[in-house]
């Protein structure tokens, strides 16, 4: 069954379960074939295996058709070109080990996009397969097929969409980070845009948050008792997520009576009001506290565009570094003729961590230079890059006025100059990052 034969173009069938749904386009390669034929032959099964194996078993010839099982791109352009028959090999397998072929084709030559790989996958497990079992039969690894397995977790529609806004398997193994279902498909709303990563960051820090808060009421429970509201209560403090990490039980826990109500990011701690302080208002306002709060989370927003600045400068290969010397020069132009640039100890240490080096605070720039220069295979552009960077930015540039209530936007020439060198070098805003810019945040807003 291993000879090329051909056969009439119009006996052939795709296969319906074929992983590859988009061919893409056919015009070049139709034109190919009607100049050089077909160069590769097809692989084909019969559509009536039972009476095929009958005829090969009495040297009677099969008159029936076939299914495609390797080659449907190059069927398509052939009934394109018009050929009356194109070589194929005819095997004999059974729709699991059609269906295996197919996906460890398209997957080896990376034809499929990985809602196709993962629909594949789904396939070979409605019929039955295991996933060892179809790790053995298509030839990966089983980390491969467990890894296409989680895609099917998602809602096959916002799954497609993602794929098809450009969103990558890198991306998903970002999203399987995130514990919570709900907020996980949030998220994925996002892949393949430019938020994804802001969004990705803010729900990975909310997690996080979450965890901390919940860790923190446990220590509360030991010595205090959680209520609804704090009225007819002492405000004690308010322990925000930022602290709870290192709060510590009060030394008269036990001789005081303590209560918490749970505020999401942080806990109101009170105890027992006296007739006095009854009588008395209290002092922190709801107005303040919301304004507290959205102060809080201009500070988080703004830490997470920070890191995603930060990775942006770190991920920025010496090629492309070479690449883009001239807008890397001409920004460092800029920076010296506006007397932007300031270069501290923090700074400096975030530039060599960039080279995973480590020096002393105390260490001169030109000492410290010379050993990056002679020990580190570091492109002076990309050096240059990374420079500038640092030397403008830092988690403490904010769009907002730090100590202003209510939240209120403030231009930041810096900071908008250190976003104009990014993207000039192909960072993409985030929609959140754009807004804080602006200062059409919500967060702005007056209570």
């Amino acid at each position: 069954m291993n000879e090329i034969i051909y056969l009439e173009t119009s006996r052939l069938t795709p296969h319906i379960n074929n992983p590859r749904k988009d061919l893409g386009d056919l015009s070049e390669f139709t034109e190919s074939v009607k100049a050089n034929g077909i160069l590769q032959n097809l692989t084909v099964v019969p559509t009536d295996i039972a009476e095929f194996r009958k005829m090969r078993t009495s040297k009677r010839k099969y008159n029936g058709d076939y299914i495609i099982i390797i080659g449907h791109r190059r069927h398509a352009a052939a009934k394109l070109a018009e050929l009356d028959k194109i070589p194929c090999i005819i095997a004999d397998m059974d729709e699991k080990t059609q269906l295996a072929t197919m996906l460890l084709e398209n997957m080896q030559r990376s034809d499929l996009t990985i809602y196709e790989q993962a629909q594949g996958v789904q396939l070979l497990l409605d019929m039955g397969e295991s996933q060892a079992a179809i790790a053995k039969k298509t030839g990966f690894s089983k980390s491969t097929i467990s890894k296409r397995m989680k895609l099917l977790q998602y809602n096959p529609d916002d799954f497609k969409g993602a794929t098809e806004r450009g969103a990558t398997l890198e991306d998903f193994e970002q999203l399987d980070k995130i514990k919570d279902k709900t907020i996980r498909e949030s998220v994925l709303e996002h892949a393949g845009t430019n938020n994804f990563n802001f969004k990705l960051r803010n729900a990975l820090d909310k997690e996080k948050e979450l965890e901390t808060m919940r860790k923190l009421k446990e220590k509360l429970l030991t010595f205090a008792k959680e209520i609804k509201s704090t009225n007819g209560y002492n405000n004690f403090s308010n322990i925000w997520v930022y602290t709870a990490e290192s709060y510590t039980i009060p030394d008269d826990a036990e001789t005081v009576n303590y209560y918490f109500v749970d505020g999401g990011n942080h806990v109101k701690l009170c105890t027992d009001k006296t007739e006095e302080e009854k009588a008395a208002k209290a002092d922190n306002t709801a107005k303040n506290n919301a304004d507290e709060e959205r102060l809080q989370k201009l500070k988080n927003l703004s830490n997470q565009a920070y890191e995603l600045r930060c990775d942006f400068v770190k991920n920025i290969s010496d090629k492309t570094a070479k690449s883009k010397a001239g807008v890397i020069v001409k920004f460092a132009a800029e920076s010296v003729i506006s007397s932007l640039l300031y270069f501290n100890d923090v700074d400096l240490k975030s530039l060599f961590g960039i080279f995973g080096i480590e020096f002393d605070v105390d260490v001169d720039n030109d000492t410290a230079f010379e050993i990056i220069e002679k020990s580190y295979k570091v492109s002076y552009e990309k050096l240059l890059l990374v420079s500038i960077f640092f030397s403008l930015d830092n988690n403490l540039n904010y769009f907002y006025e730090l100590l202003h209530k209510p939240p209120e936007h403030k231009f930041n020439e810096t900071l908008d100059f250190v976003y104009s060198f990014l993207t000039a070098l192909g960072y993409e805003m985030s929609d959140e990052e754009k807004a804080l810019q602006s200062g059409v945040h919500g967060l702005f807003e007056s209570v």
